[in-house]
């Protein structure tokens, strides 16, 4: 059994500056690749082995802090870049992320997801409250990447910088 979460949000709220276009957007997924610990503070350092530009193996060393990780634990990913859709982070171990940007039928407004897929714990029962628990914590992450994640990118945009 798996925790299956996501978040969407639009990229561009009434009134702030600078707007991002999809570009923008994906400019600052593909980063997160690279230098994960840029946009999120769960994230010491990373290795990179295998790139060859659109697929690599990472692994992540987590702070100590990290809510998900036992203290010191990595991540090991397998990772997929689909140029201008989604970029899918695979774990054999726990399971599967995916970060993506679309636009509305009117290219208007610009939306960011991010979807987890990941196994529950050994001994943990769809519907315990362990469960529940998990997808909680897992919905809060989502949706604090995704926001955290805009919000960099705007920053930097509002730099001059490319992510």
């Amino acid at each position: 059994m798996a925790v299956n979460v996501a978040y969407t949000s639009p990229v561009n709220k009434p009134g702030q500056e600078p707007v991002l276009t999809a570009d923008d957007v994906w400019t600052g997924i593909v980063a997160t690749v690279r230098r994960p610990q840029d946009f999120v503070d769960y994230i010491s350092h990373l290795d990179i082995f295998d790139d060859t530009g659109l697929t690599l193996r990472r692994i992540l060393h987590f702070v100590p802090e990290a809510s998900h990780s036992a203290p010191g634990g990595k991540l090991d990913q397998n990772v997929t870049i689909v140029p201008d859709l989604k970029v899918e982070f695979v774990a054999a171990a726990t399971g599967k992320a995916i970060l993506s940007v679309s636009k509305d039928a009117e290219g208007d407004q610009v939306y960011m997801t991010q979807s987890f897929e990941v196994a529950y714990p050994p001994g943990v029962e769809a519907g315990s409250p362990e469960a529940v628990k998990q997808h909680e914590h897992l919905t809060r992450v989502v949706k604090s990447n995704v926001l955290s994640n805009i919000e960099s990118f705007r920053q930097l945009k509002a730099k001059g910088s490319k992510a």
